[in-house]
């Protein structure tokens, strides 16, 4: 008999989650009137026409029952695109080492290719696990950074380290170390431009799909300036783009963040809304006096320009505004007008 790991029901019956009708608050009586009956009776009918051929029939059965059940087909179809760029990536990694060995040796192909495939090979297993064990196939393409990017730093210095601690261990001590630094460049390179291709392609289908985007002023150009205009600047949703910055600090003027310029002060807000077809002002309350915040709102109200007041983002997630309201003195600009 094949019953316990292997038997006609842990065929059969594997999936048995999916028997069960939705919305069903009884699980335990369904179980007895119809789950039980219809394992009862495979059983049944296993144990009065068990053979030899059919136990081992059934033995193969259970084996490819239990690899297809590893592997849902569900599962791999939700994740796709991650298998896609893990295969990807092991042909980035074939790729870079072997670019790296005919670099170091002036791309003069070796007598006996034995000699780079054990390094090869050593070097894919290694990088691609490092890969997956620091989480570089667990992100948002839309969303690739610093973070990703040092997690990539991450598996592939581990990885080199380890292929080439390998190739001395297992005899390979003339094979030149040399290689495996000129690799950790390159695929380094190879892996991150990659990642941000990708990124830029999916944001760039999502402006695509979303509406056109605005010109935007970001008055004030501190630490919240820097944050609303980043933040405009990122998201591929966002309905507006900054095409300048407006501050009270003339050292600023004429400087560049995130590659948008300061163009000057207050006095330069109505040219600068007139000239650039400005649609939106953020209004960075952080980043300025009660007395330069309502001199902007008049500009724009002047101007018939929508504004918005933004408070900093370190004021939104600082530990005194949890549980309280925020209090805005007397005197201050405290409402946007849509």
């Amino acid at each position: 008999m094949c019953f316990g790991m292997v038997g006609p029901s842990q065929i059969l019956g594997r999936d048995e989650l999916e028997s069960y009708p939705e919305g069903l608050k009884d699980t335990e009586a369904y179980y007895v009137e119809h789950i039980l009956p219809e394992k009862l009776g495979r059983d049944l009918e296993y144990v009065e026409h068990a053979t030899f051929w059919s136990d081992m029939s059934l033995l193969a059965r259970g084996i490819w029952a239990t690899v297809r059940g590893a592997v849902k087909t569900k599962f791999l179809w939700r994740r796709r695109h991650r298998v896609a760029l893990f295969a990807a990536d092991c042909g980035l990694i074939l790729l870079s080492c072997y670019l790296a060995f005919m670099i170091r040796h002036d791309f003069d192909w070796p007598v006996d290719p034995r000699f780079l495939l054990l390094p090869l090979l050593m070097t894919v297993v290694a990088r691609s696990m490092a890969l997956m064990y620091y989480g570089a196939y667990q992100g948002v393409f839309a969303y690739f950074g610093l973070w990703d990017l040092a997690a990539i730093f991450k598996a592939v210095t581990l990885s080199a380290v380890i292929s080439g601690g390998l190739t001395f261990f297992v005899g390979l001590q003339s094979f030149p170390r040399s290689v495996f630094i000129i690799d950790w460049a390159i695929i380094l390179f190879m892996l991150g431009g990659v990642r941000y291709g990708l990124r830029g392609w999916v944001r760039q289908h999502w402006r695509q799909r979303g509406q056109r985007r605005h010109k935007a002023l970001v008055v004030g150009a501190g630490v919240g300036g820097e944050q609303i205009a980043r933040t405009l600047l990122e998201d591929p949703l966002c309905p507006y783009r900054p095409v300048g910055f407006i501050d009270e600090i003339p050292e600023r003027w004429g400087s560049l963040i995130h590659g948008v310029r300061v163009l000057g002060g207050a006095t330069e807000l109505p040219l600068a809304v007139s000239a650039n077809r400005i649609q939106a002002v953020f209004v960075c309350m952080s980043d300025l006096s009660d007395s330069a915040a309502r001199e902007v709102v008049d500009v724009c109200e002047r101007a018939g320009v929508e504004y918005r007041i933004v408070p900093a983002l370190s004021d939104l997630l600082s530990a005194d505004t949890f549980g309280n309201e925020r209090v805005i003195p007397t005197g201050s600009v405290a409402v946007a007008r849509q």
